[in-house]
This record gives structure tokens, sequence and C-alpha cells, in this order.
């Protein structure tokens, strides 16, 4: 049962610590993974400065906690190429509650916009697709 509420298949009312074990330490900078760890927050703004992205995330929860996003490696070839960002948290839950929870999280894309994953140099500008926002990166 514990397995099944942290990866999101029971109902809200249903309260269980979900501890990612898996995740570094340092989640302040875009995790690259096609196995994003926790539950998938909404995204309901994303702006960006320099190689910063600030989203506001919103999940549902007892109380605010880690948030990271997550890349998977991959570029859309377009001009300019597209990259698709995750949000996801991690909380422990405390009681019964079914709150929501909003949260602001700045979030470096660095792994994503220097080029070593993906692109043969560093973007100069970069769609990044955040949680069905769309983010317009530029140097």
């Amino acid at each position: 049962m514990r397995l099944l509420a942290c990866l999101g298949l029971l109902p809200l009312f249903v309260t269980v610590a979900c501890a990612h074990d898996d995740l570094p330490d340092d989640t302040s900078r875009v995790i690259v993974t096609g196995d994003c760890p926790g539950g998938l927050a909404t995204v309901t703004t994303a702006t960006y400065v320099g190689t910063d992205l600030t989203v506001t995330a919103t999940y549902g929860g007892c109380a605010p906690s880690r948030t990271w996003a997550c890349w998977n490696g991959l570029y859309v070839t377009s001009d300019p190429p597209q990259a698709q960002v995750v949000v996801h948290h991690d909380h422990e839950a405390v009681g019964e509650c079914a709150a929501i929870v909003t949260q602001i999280a700045t979030i470096s894309l660095t792994p994503i916009v220097d080029g070593r994953d993906g692109a043969a140099q560093p973007l100069d500008r970069v769609i990044l697709s955040v949680g069905g926002t769309q983010v317009d990166w530029q140097r």
C-alpha cells in the first residue's frame, strides 16, 4: 500500500510518507533522468532569470516540502530546440488531510542549456515545456 500511495495510485485522503532516497541532496538543479521520482506537481507559473527557472507548483499534501524538476536529457529537434521539464514534490504526510499546497521553487537550468546533455554546444535559446506552460528561454 505504501508503494501505491507513493506512486499516487491511492486517493489523496490516504496519507503515507514517501521518502525518495534516490534524489541527490541538491535538488536546486534540473535532474537528468527518464524516471523522475515523487509526485507530479501542477505548475501554475514558470519564469526565468539567467539560467534559473522559478516555478509556482501546487500539489496535494499537508505541508510544504522539497520540490524539484526533471528532464529526460532529450531535445525536440526544432529551431529553437525544445525540452520538456516536469516538476515533482516529496512531502511527509502528517495526519489526514487533502489540502492543496502552493510552493515557489527556483531550479537551475544549466544541465539543459549548457549543451552537455544532447546538444553539441551551449544553447542560446530553448523552448521549455514546464508542466504545460511554455517558456522561451534565451541567454
